[in-house]
């Protein structure tokens, strides 16, 4: 995938990088598990594994093994509601995605530009 830019604080993404990119995307959806991280026996977050090497989703930031704990500062502690919240955000010109990767906090910003 194209990126307008990128720094260290947001990455930049072109829509019509992104709509082109829409069929690889969808196929690498495809072979991504996603399941409930728990801690004190509570749900934190949801942890991504499966993404395959080199595919769109890499680029975005996203690596196998993090947990994806919020998006706009919405909670993500079941299926159902990272469904909800990714309907949500697909069309919002901004997104924070907040995250544990290897037990630190980390927060990725995108930006959609036209």
């Amino acid at each position: 995938m194209s990126w307008a830019g990128m720094n260290a604080d947001e990455i930049i993404i072109s829509k019509n990088n992104l709509l082109s990119q829409s069929a690889e995307i969808y196929k690498s959806l495809l072979s991504i598990k996603v399941e409930p991280h728990y801690e004190a026996q509570k749900v934190v977050g949801m942890q991504v594994n499966g993404i395959p090497e080199n595919s769109v989703i890499t680029t975005t930031g996203i690596k196998n093994q993090d947990i994806v704990k919020s998006v706009n500062n919405q909670r993500i502690d079941s299926y159902q509601k990272a469904l909800q919240v990714f309907s949500k955000v697909k069309n919002q010109p901004e997104i924070k995605v907040s995250l544990l990767r290897d037990g630190q906090p980390l927060n990725l910003f995108y930006r959609i530009a036209n």
